[in-house]
C-alpha cells in the first residue's frame, strides 16, 4: 500500500530547517541550496558547474548528512570502467564450491556525488545513466535495483585538465613551438607548479599565451597554462590533405566542418573524409618579443671554456697603463688579454720579438702563471706600446687554437638572413663554421658581408671549386657562440623561435633558407624544397602561415617534401621575395602572358563545405536559379565562394537601391521579383486568388488589392535581411582553412600527456604544420545532459562571505551539520514528501504557458526567421517541460502554497532548459550564452504571464 503524502506544512517547515542547517556550512548559496532542494524533491538529478574551490563535494556531503541518507563519491577520470560504478561479479568459496557473488559498487547508495563526469569515457557514463534513469543497475545479465531515494549531483568544472597531446609534440606557445618536454622543463625549473595529485598537475608559466580560435573564426592572443595527466590507451595520428599530422587521446576534441556546421568531433570519432578547421593563416602578435640567451650570457658561458678578453677588459687595461705608458701597472693576464686582442698566437708574438726557443718557453710560462720575469714584462710592454690595439670599436674576442672575435651584434634582418643562408647551404661543426654556394654567387657574398661587418668574425679561408666556392670560419668558441645563443648545430634543426621573429627578420629567413634550397617553376606556379628534418619542415610552415601562405608537405622515404603552389606561390613571391629578383620578374612575366600550366591560380585544396540548403534558400529568396551556385554536394572552391558572396552582395546592394515605395504602387510585379516572389506565393501567404494578384500587377492603380503591396514590402524587408544573415554566414566560413582528413591510425600508449589550458575559449594550435584546432575539454553530449532536471551553476562568493568562510574554516572548531528528519524515517518521509510535490494543482493555463516557453525554444523547422532559428540547432526536449512543471511544483510547497504560480515557473525556467538547448554557431560567434538566449526568447510571454496574473 502507498504511503500517504506528508501535510503540506509539515513538508514546508521541516524544508525550511533543511535550508537553515545546510546554511551553516555552505555559505552565500542559497539559491543553490533551493534548486538543489527542489530538484531532490522532483525525483531528478543535478548538475553542477562551477570552478575548483567553491565547496561542491562540502554541499554534498553535507546535503545527504542533513538527510539522514547514506552518501558515496566517484572521481571520474579517462580510465573509469563501468565496474568501478556499478560493481563487479566475484569468484568466491562458500561451502567448498567456488560460486559468483556481485560486488556493489558506489552507485548503490542514496546520494552519489560523480566529481569531473565529463572526464568519464561514454561507456562509463552510460552506466551511470542507466542508473540515473531506470533507478537499476545490470550487470551481468543480471537487474539489481537501487534504494529509494536515489539522487546523483554531477559536477563538471570550466577549467578542465584532459589530456591530449603526448610529451614529443609540439604546441604553438608565445608566438614559437614548444614541445610538452621543454614547456614542463621550464615549469619544473620555475618552480611554476599550481596543483599536482593523482598523478595530474597544473602549471603556471607567468606570461605564457598561445593562439585561440575565437566564434567569429579568427585566432586571439590569450594566457594559458599547461596541464599534464596520465593517459594509457590509443593515441589517435590523424594526418590531412595538406600533409599536417598530430597525435591525440582518444578523447581528444577536434573542431570540424560537416557541411558548413562547425562541431566539435572527438579524435576517436574522426574518419577520413571528415574536414579539420585549421588556421590559413596565423596572425602577428601585439608583441613581437625574441626570447634568447643575450650575448652576455653567451660569452659568460664561453669563458668557462675558453680564453675570453671582452671589451670592457681593454679598455680598463689602457686606463690603469695610461695607454701603455705606465708598464709597471700590467700583470701577466693583462699583457696575455693585449695579445689576444693583437690576434697573435704565442708562437707568432714570440717570432715577432725575435725570442729563443728557450725564452719561448719563458714567455709562455709568463702568460700562464704569472711568474715573476721583468726582462719578459719588459719587452711585451715595449712591443705593445710601440703596436697599440684598437679599442675603437666594440668586440669580445676568445682564443683556443685560433683566436677570433665577435661583435656585440643585434638580431637585424641581415644577421637572420646570414643564419638562414647557415642553415641551408652551411654547417656548424665542432670546431668550424662552412658555407657553401654555386647558383648565387651574390648571396655568398653577402652571407661574407655579414660574417666580417656584423658578425665581426674573421674568414679564415674562401676556396674555389668546380662546385662553387666555400667559406671556412674556423673557431671552435664561435661555433660554440652559435650554438648557445642561437641553437643553430649541424643537425638539421631550425631553431623553433624563428616563429617569434618580426615580420622583416621571418621574411628575409625565409628569401634566404627557401631560395637556397628550393626549385622554383615559375611555368607550372609552384615551389619545391625537400628536407631530412620533420621539425625544420614544421618550423617552416609555421613560418609560411605566419604570412598567410598553405604550404603542402609531403613525407618521402628519406625525405620531406614541402610544395608552395597555386595562388599560395604568388603571394610568396610578393610578400617574401627571391634573392634574385630575375626569378620573380620572370614569374610575373610568365603569369601576365598566360604561360602558366594552369592557366590561373587553381589551389585545389583550398575548399570550403557549405550548408547546401543555405545556397539553395539564398536562390529562393533573391529568385535566381541554383545553377549559379554550382555543386549541391556542399564542397565550393574558396575562391568560388568568395566571388558568390561578393555577387549577392552586389545584387542585395542593386536591389537595395531601388525606391520600394514608388515601385510597389507603379509596378509591383517587378517589386516582387526584386525579393523572389512568384504570383502563387503571394496569394498563398496573403490568402487570396491567383486571380486576384494577377488583376494587382496588370491594373495597381484600378484593381490593386492592398494586402498585395504590404506583403511585397513587408517580404522584401524579411527576404534581404535573411540573405545577408546568411551570406555573413558564408563568409565566417571563408576566414579558416578546412584540412580533408586522408589517415587516422592508432597505436597503444602509456605515459604522461599534456595539454594547454586557456581560459575563455578552451582550445589552441598544436601539432605539425599546426594542425587543425585542439580543445582540451569535451562537454556532455545533448543526450545525456537531458538526463539532469536542473544544471546548477555556483559562482564566487562576495567579500563578505569570503570573510565568513575564512573565518568558519580556520578557527579551532568548524561548524558541522545535524540530522534533520528523523533517524530511521528518513527514507520513508522523502517519498511521501516527493508524493506530495506530484499533487501540487497546476491550472490548465499555468500548464500551456510552460508548453509555449518549451515551444518557443525550438527552432523552425520550416527555417523561417526567428531568434530561435538563429542562435539554436536544438530546442528543449520535453523532458525541459517536465523539468519546469515539477520544479515549480516543489517551489511552490517550499514557499508554503499547494497551488502553482507564474512566479514559480519563472524561478526554474533556467535551470531546467540552460542545458537542454543546443547553440548554434552563429550565437557562439556573437558571444551568446544559453542563458541570454533563453531569456530573450521567453520574455515576451513571461511578460504577457506578469501583466496578466501572479498566481493561478
Amino acid at each position: 500500500m502507498t504511503a500517504p503524502a506528508l501535510p503540506p506544512e509539515e513538508f514546508r517547515k521541516t524544508v525550511a530547517a533543511l535550508r537553515e542547517e545546510l546554511a551553516r556550512v555552505i555559505v552565500g548559496q542559497e539559491e543553490v541550496i533551493e534548486q538543489l532542494l527542489v530538484a531532490f524533491f522532483a525525483g531528478g538529478h543535478v548538475l553542477l558547474e562551477g570552478v575548483p574551490g567553491l565547496g561542491k563535494t562540502l554541499l554534498a556531503k553535507s546535503f545527504a548528512q542533513t538527510l539522514g541518507l547514506s552518501f558515496n563519491r566517484i572521481q571520474c577520470t579517462p580510465d573509469l570502467m563501468p565496474a568501478d560504478i556499478l560493481g563487479t561479479q566475484l569468484v568466491v568459496d562458500r561451502d567448498g564450491r567456488k560460486v559468483f557473488e556481485f560486488s556493489k559498487g558506489p552507485v548503490f547508495t542514496h546520494i552519489l556525488l560523480a566529481d569531473e563526469i565529463n572526464r568519464a569515457t561514454p561507456k562509463t557514463q552510460s552506466a551511470l545513466l542507466e542508473a540515473m534513469a531506470e533507478q537499476q543497475v545490470t550487470v551481468s545479465g543480471t537487474t539489481f535495483r537501487l534504494d529509494e531515494p536515489f539522487f546523483v549531483m554531477a559536477t563538471q568544472n570550466p577549467i578542465e585538465m584532459e589530456g591530449s597531446l603526448p610529451l614529443d609534440e609540439t604546441v604553438l606557445v608565445n608566438g614559437r613551438l614548444a614541445r610538452g618536454t621543454e614547456l614542463l622543463a621550464e615549469a619544473k625549473h620555475a618552480g611554476a607548479t599550481i596543483r599536482a595529485a593523482d598523478g595530474k598537475a597544473l602549471y603556471h608559466l607567468p606570461g605564457l599565451w598561445t593562439w585561440t580560435l575565437s566564434p567569429h573564426g579568427e585566432l586571439e592572443q590569450r594566457p594559458c597554462q599547461v596541464y599534464t595527466v596520465p593517459y594509457q590507451g590509443d593515441l589517435f595520428r590523424v594526418k590531412t590533405r595538406t600533409g599536417r599530422e598530430i597525435r591525440v587521446t582518444a578523447e581528444h576534441p577536434f573542431l570540424v566542418n560537416e557541411q558548413g556546421q562547425i562541431r566539435w568531433k572527438l579524435a576517436k570519432e574522426l574518419q577520413a573524409g571528415d574536414y579539420l578547421v585549421t588556421p590559413g593563416a596565423l596572425p602577428q602578435p601585439a608583441e613581437e618579443r625574441v626570447e634568447l640567451m643575450t650575448h652576455q650570457e653567451a660569452m659568460e658561458r664561453l669563458a668557462k671554456r675558453y680564453r675570453v678578453v671582452r671589451h670592457e677588459e681593454l679598455l680598463g687595461i689602457m686606463a690603469r697603463s695610461e695607454r701603455l705608458t705606465r708598464p709597471d701597472r700590467l700583470t701577466a693576464r693583462d699583457l696575455d688579454s693585449l695579445r689576444i686582442a693583437s690576434r697573435l698566437t704565442k708562437r707568432q708574438l714570440a717570432q715577432r720579438l725575435g725570442l729563443s726557443r728557450q725564452d719561448y718557453w719563458q714567455l709562455v710560462r709568463f702568460f700562464r702563471r704569472g711568474t715573476s720575469n721583468r726582462r719578459i714584462q719588459s719587452m711585451l710592454a715595449g712591443y705593445f706600446h710601440q703596436h697599440p690595439v684598437d679599442v675603437s670599436e666594440v668586440r669580445d674576442l676568445f682564443e683556443s687554437w685560433t683566436i677570433n672575435s665577435v661583435k656585440r651584434f643585434s638580431i637585424t634582418p641581415d644577421v637572420i638572413g646570414w643564419l638562414g643562408f647557415l642553415l641551408s647551404d652551411g654547417t656548424v661543426g665542432r670546431s668550424a663554421v662552412a658555407a657553401f654556394q654555386k647558383n648565387y654567387p651574390e648571396a655568398l657574398d653577402a652571407f661574407i658581408r655579414t660574417t666580417t661587418e656584423q658578425i665581426g668574425t674573421k674568414i679564415s679561408d674562401i676556396r674555389h671549386t668546380p662546385g662553387g666556392r666555400a667559406v671556412w670560419i674556423r673557431s671552435k668558441p664561435l661555433a660554440d657562440y652559435l650554438r648557445l645563443r642561437f641553437g643553430v648545430t649541424r643537425s638539421g634543426i631550425i631553431p623553433p623561435w624563428m616563429v617569434s621573429l618580426p615580420q622583416e627578420h621571418r621574411r628575409t629567413f625565409l628569401r634566404y633558407f627557401i631560395s637556397l634550397e628550393s626549385h622554383c617553376d615559375p611555368l607550372r606556379r609552384r615551389i619545391t624544397f625537400v628536407q631530412k628534418r620533420k621539425q625544420a619542415v614544421n618550423v617552416i610552415m609555421h613560418l609560411l602561415l605566419l604570412e598567410g601562405i598553405i604550404s603542402w608537405a609531403r613525407k618521402r622515404p628519406t625525405i620531406y617534401e614541402l610544395k608552395i603552389q597555386g595562388e599560395d606561390f604568388q603571394k610568396f613571391l610578393d610578400q617574401v621575395g627571391w634573392i634574385e629578383r630575375h626569378v620573380v620578374e620572370r614569374a610575373q612575366r610568365q603569369w601576365s602572358d598566360g604561360r602558366s600550366s594552369n592557366g590561373h591560380d587553381y589551389s585545389p585544396f583550398r575548399i570550403v563545405p557549405v550548408p547546401p540548403q543555405d545556397l539553395v534558400r539564398i536562390c529562393d529568396l533573391l529568385g535566381i536559379n541554383s545553377f549559379h551556385f554550382g555543386s549541391k554536394r556542399g564542397i565550393v572552391s574558396q575562391a568560388k565562394l568568395r566571388q558568390l558572396i561578393t555577387d549577392v552582395q552586389h545584387e542585395v546592394d542593386l536591389r537595395q537601391r531601388e525606391d520600394l515605395e514608388a515601385l510597389v504602387s507603379q509596378n509591383p510585379r517587378k517589386a516582387a521579383r526584386l525579393c523572389g516572389l512568384s504570383l502563387p506565393d503571394i496569394a498563398e501567404g496573403i490568402g487570396i486568388s491567383n486571380d486576384v494578384v494577377w488583376k494587382t500587377y496588370t491594373a495597381p492603380a484600378d484593381h490593386g488589392h492592398p494586402a498585395v503591396s504590404t506583403y511585397i514590402k513587408q517580404q522584401f524587408t524579411n527576404r534581404i535581411a535573411e540573405v545577408q544573415r546568411l551570406t555573413a554566414r558564408l563568409e565566417r566560413l571563408t576566414q579558416v582553412h578546412y584540412d580533408k582528413i586522408v589517415n587516422v591510425t592508432t597505436r597503444p600508449y602509456a605515459g604522461q600527456v599534456f595539454g594547454l589550458t586557456v581560459p575563455g575559449s578552451q582550445n589552441y594550435l598544436a601539432g605539425f604544420g599546426a594542425c587543425g584546432i585542439s580543445h582540451n575539454t569535451f562537454p556532455l553530449p545533448e543526450a545525456q545532459l537531458d538526463r539532469f532536471l536542473f544544471k546548477i551553476f555556483i559562482g564566487y562568493p562576495s567579500s563578505e562571505e569570503l570573510s565568513r568562510i575564512i573565518r568558519q574554516t580556520t578557527a579551532a572548531e568548524t561548524p558541522s551539520v545535524q540530522q534533520v528528519l528523523p533517524p530511521r524515517e528518513a527514507q520513508g518521509w522523502i517519498l511521501r514528501a516527493r508524493r506530495l510535490a506530484r499533487e501540487v494543482l497546476v491550472a490548465t493555463p499555468l500548464e500551456e504557458y510552460i508548453v509555449r516557453l518549451v515551444d518557443s525554444t525550438r527552432p523552425s523547422d520550416d527555417g523561417a526567421a526567428s531568434p530561435a532559428t538563429r542562435f539554436l540547432r536544438y530546442g528543449a526536449s520535453p523532458r525541459g517541460a517536465q523539468a519546469i512543471l515539477l520544479g515549480a511544483k516543489v517551489r511552490a510547497l517550499l514557499h508554503g502554497r499547494v497551488n502553482v504560480s507564474v512566479d514559480d515557473v519563472d524561478r526554474v525556467l533556467l535551470p531546467a532548459l540552460n542545458h537542454r538547448v543546443v547553440l548554434s554557431f552563429e550565437a557562439e560567434a556573437d558571444k551568446r550564452t544559453a542563458p541570454d538566449i533563453l531569456t530573450e526568447l521567453t520574455a515576451p510571454l513571461r511578460k504577457d504571464a506578469l501583466g496578466s496574473t501572479r498566481a493561478v
